[in-house]
């Protein structure tokens, strides 16, 4: 069996598993990751927190956005432009997001565009369906955020519930795996994270 189709199967597999937790059980381990974020020293001395807008089902970190725009933090959401191209823009206000590629919530297209390049300052949050304890993550199949974080200087942690994470996952060569994952029960560092495509720590 091929890589991709490896992927296909365990991405539908988690994300039936991510639907079928009850309410109550995922909003009290959605708030567990927040806390974890908000608690980390990355969160804490960022200058810029770049994160997402949950869709269906994902860990709900919109507490952790509110957050950040409270204490002053500048906070950059992605959006979608083109195939396979994201470009994270500057918010203000969660009030002023829109649906857009996906129907997920993101920034307006006049939006001040973040710039990436030499910036060790910020904190990307990036969403994942599974993990594995070496970092590496399936996300939806585009391929968005391997290619943002390849210029990406930052420090970067996954969001995934805690029996998300696998022993290992297939992945390919372009992809990048992550140095901790955020999870409801506290941060895991990833195992024999490879120097290269390290991208900073909590």
């Amino acid at each position: 069996m091929d890589i991709k189709t490896q992927k296909t199967e365990l991405r539908e597999q988690f994300l039936l598993r991510r639907a079928a937790l009850a309410a109550e059980e995922k909003a009290l381990r959605d708030r567990k990751i927040c806390d974890a974020v908000l608690a980390s020293a990355s969160f804490r001395f960022a200058d810029t927190l770049l994160a997402f807008c949950p869709r269906k089902n994902e860990v709900d970190i919109l507490p952790v956005l509110q957050e950040a725009l409270h204490t002053g933090k500048r906070l950059a959401l992605p959006r979608c432009e083109g195939e396979h191209l994201m470009r994270y823009h500057y918010v203000t206000s969660l009030d002023s997001l829109t649906p857009g590629s996906y129907g997920i919530l993101e920034p307006a297209a006049e939006a001040p565009l973040y710039e990436s390049s030499g910036d060790c300052s910020a904190l990307c949050l990036v969403p994942g369906v599974v993990f594995d304890r070496f970092g590496y993550r399936i996300g939806y199949g585009g391929g968005y955020y391997d290619r943002f974080l390849h210029s990406f200087r930052g420090s970067v942690a996954g969001i995934v519930y805690r029996d998300f994470i696998l022993p290992s996952l297939p992945f390919g060569r372009f992809d990048l795996p992550l140095p901790v994952m955020i999870t409801d029960a506290g941060i895991v560092c990833a195992k024999n994270l490879p120097t290269k495509g390290s991208k900073g720590t909590l």
